[in-house]
């Protein structure tokens, strides 16, 4: 659960910030890229020297298909949501690759936490805010116990 939100607060307002587990930066991903492309190249050129040129454009397939694929799951990961809640609103804001892509805003005395029930075990629970007609799921990345414990500090920051 290490870095998937956190809350800070003073009496009449607080902000959570969530987002996915990254387990490497983009830095670390570009390191560990880099590693393995000199360890594919060595042994690539190593049975190059030996006559097996063939191996050479495979590696270069492989190390395309890594970087490519490296670069969409560090993009994915790339997105957060901020829940602020002040003293008469819950504004609700997502951001992908930095920039915002929605925000909606709910009034905080009409505003509910909504944690899903799923309809088998094979199936997620949904986390809501709904107020008035709205509704916006967050933290769907987030595991279940993760997001039972975010609705209980988000049902603590809004009661409050």
């Amino acid at each position: 659960m290490a870095n998937t939100f956190f809350y800070k607060g003073k009496q009449d307002s607080a902000k959570f910030m969530i987002y996915p587990n990254r387990s490497l930066s983009w830095t670390g991903n570009q390191l560990f890229f880099l590693t393995i492309f000199c360890v594919s190249f060595t042994i690539a050129t190593a049975f190059a020297w030996h006559g097996l040129w063939l191996v050479v454009p495979f590696a270069g397939l492989e190390m395309l298909a890594l970087a490519a694929a490296l670069y969409f799951c560090a993009r994915r990961l790339n997105q957060k949501e901020i829940v602020s809640i002040n003293q008469t609103s819950v504004t609700i804001n997502v951001q992908r690759q930095g920039r915002s892509q929605a925000s909606c805003s709910l009034p905080r005395a009409w505003t509910q936490v909504v944690v899903s029930s799923p309809i088998s075990q094979m199936e997620a629970r949904h986390l809501w805010l709904r107020a008035q007609g709205k509704q916006v799921e967050i933290g769907a990345f987030l595991d279940d116990q993760e997001k039972q414990q975010l609705a209980n500090a988000l049902n603590r920051a809004i009661a409050y």
